[in-house]
C-alpha cells in the first residue's frame, strides 16, 4: 500500500515551533506506538493521529499494522529540520480491520 501522508503543523496541539521538540516528541509517538504494536498486534492510523493531535480519518479506522517485523515509522521529507511544518508519511500495511481476532 502507498504511504498515506499527513500534514504536522501548527492545527496540532503538540505542534511546538522548537524543532527540537517536535522531533522528540514524533520520535516518542512512533516508539509509544511500535510498543503497541508489539503488546497487542495491531494499530490503527487513527490511534496514531490521536496521540498526534491530527484529526481522525475514515481511512485511519480501517488501515494500519499487524505485522510486528516491520516497525512504524513517520518518515519525513526532511529529516533536518522539525521546526517547520512538514509533511508525515506513514507506512501502513493496508486494511487491518479484517485481520484482528477480538475473541
Amino acid at each position: 500500500m502507498k504511504p498515506i501522508e499527513v500534514m504536522y503543523d501548527e492545527s496540532s496541539h503538540h505542534w511546538h515551533n522548537d524543532g527540537n521538540y517536535n522531533r522528540m516528541f514524533l520520535q516518542a509517538q512512533q516508539n509509544y506506538a511500535n510498543r503497541m504494536l508489539h503488546s497487542r498486534g495491531h494499530v490503527f492510523l487513527n490511534e496514531i493521529f490521536d496521540a498526534l493531535g491530527l484529526p481522525r480519518t475514515t481511512n485511519g479506522a480501517i488501515v494500519g499494522w499487524t505485522n510486528q517485523d516491520i516497525p512504524i515509522t513517520f518518515e519525513t521529507h526532511d529529516e533536518k529540520d522539525y521546526s517547520h511544518p512538514m509533511i508525515l508519511k506513514f507506512n501502513v500495511e493496508g486494511i487491518i480491520y479484517d485481520k484482528i481476532d477480538y475473541l
